[in-house]
């Protein structure tokens, strides 16, 4: 089951990370402005807000196994139909459809994860991460060997169609435990997300995609039109982020059987602090690239020592936590990659990064203020 549960965050995140590598391809040949490709990750990321969110809750309470399936058929359907696109609007209506019933497969097998192995929770989620990682980072690399070899950004989703086929083949002999039907206390969604560890873990989540998607969403772009590089050296770019951002989270991985999750998300943070101030102050594209990389190791720990610290409040509700952390990934997905389009539209993409230095500045400053050590939370049920 682990393996499936891997594999399924690994084909996610490889998706969400194709569009950005694949933006500039996307925007000449569909004839759009950064207003109209900054629309693409908001549709993606709404369509997960209401895949991610109603299909974890759902997992705590019926069958695991056919959400995996029903989604994962979906994914490999709106991956080729995607690939067919010829229209704005056509690519729009095929993005909505693969993000509403494919995003559960991320989010399932993550709280399938918790549910079985709920003393590992730190580790598993960053090892799950680590691999969520991966497909991040592989992305771009698909993208500019499609370019390479003569193909067009079509190829890479089509190719990710066939990964999803592959999941959906390996899910079907798999053995997936249903929840147990034993009743636990029954709260409502807000009072759940009124946790103080629920709550900040959200907060800081929402504003964590400005500078993780939203930064390497528009980087390939960024690169491209302030050093007038090609798509192929552009998009494979972007891997040295998400190289940064494997290598982050192996290192928390080992870092968390020394040091405290508190500890942790406070400290390395601050690399990628100092790293992202030198990438804006410097002009030289090598030293930018290098800095990058470091970048991404220093941001690594957010996503998975947050769902850690957010989901531990309420380990016998793990599908419904993960569904609220999920809802406020999509949410930022909705709201920064568009935000950070809009704004390079006004003043330039070369400067639109400044505005993700302010958002990383507080996180920062939450995670210091907010995420503390506390007694876990007894069930009562």
């Amino acid at each position: 089951m682990p393996q499936i549960a891997f594999a399924a965050n690994f084909l996610w995140v490889l998706i969400l990370s194709l569009l950005g590598p694949s933006l500039p391809g996307i925007i000449k040949d569909l004839s759009i402005d950064y207003l109209k490709a900054g629309l693409f990750f908001t549709i993606l990321s709404a369509g997960s807000l209401l895949g991610t969110t109603f299909g974890s809750i759902a997992s705590d309470y019926v069958n695991k196994k056919n959400i995996f399936l029903i989604s994962s058929a979906f994914l490999a359907a709106g991956l080729t139909l995607l690939g067919f696109s010829r229209t704005y609007l056509s690519f729009l209506l095929f993005l909505a459809l693969l993000s509403i019933a494919g995003s559960p497969i991320g989010a399932v097998s993550q709280s399938i994860m918790l549910y079985l192995f709920p003393e590992r929770r730190d580790r598993n989620l960053t090892v799950m991460a680590f691999f969520s990682a991966s497909g991040s980072f592989i992305a771009p690399l698909i993208v500019s060997f499609n370019y390479i070899i003569g193909k067009n950004w079509r190829f890479p989703f089509w190719e990710a169609a066939l990964l999803g086929i592959i999941l959906f083949s390996g899910i079907i002999p798999t053995s997936i435990p249903d929840p147990k039907k034993k009743n636990t206390e029954k709260e409502k969604l807000f009072s759940i997300l009124g946790n103080p560890k629920v709550l900040y873990s959200f907060i800081i989540l929402f504003l964590y995609i400005s500078i993780d998607f939203g930064f390497s969403y528009w980087l390939a772009e960024y690169i491209k039109t302030v050093y007038s590089t090609g798509i192929q050296f552009a998009s494979a770019a972007v891997s040295l982020y998400l190289a940064g951002t494997i290598l982050g989270r192996f290192l928390t991985a080992k870092l968390l059987k020394k040091f405290s999750l508190i500890r942790i998300i406070r400290i390395l943070p601050l690399l990628g602090l100092a790293s992202f101030l030198l990438f804006l102050a410097v002009n030289n594209l090598t030293a930018k690239i290098i800095l990058v990389f470091f970048y991404g190791i220093g941001v690594s720990p957010f996503f998975p020592l947050l769902m850690a610290y957010g989901t531990s409040a309420y380990p016998e509700k793990p599908g419904t936590i993960t569904g609220i952390l999920f809802a406020a990934i999509s949410l930022g997905g909705m709201v920064f990659p568009f935000l950070l389009g809009v704004i390079a539209s006004i003043i330039g993409i070369g400067h639109a990064y400044f505005f993700t230095l302010i958002l990383l500045i507080c996180i920062i400053i939450l995670t210091w203020i907010k995420i503390k050590e506390t007694e876990p939370r007894k069930n009562t049920g």
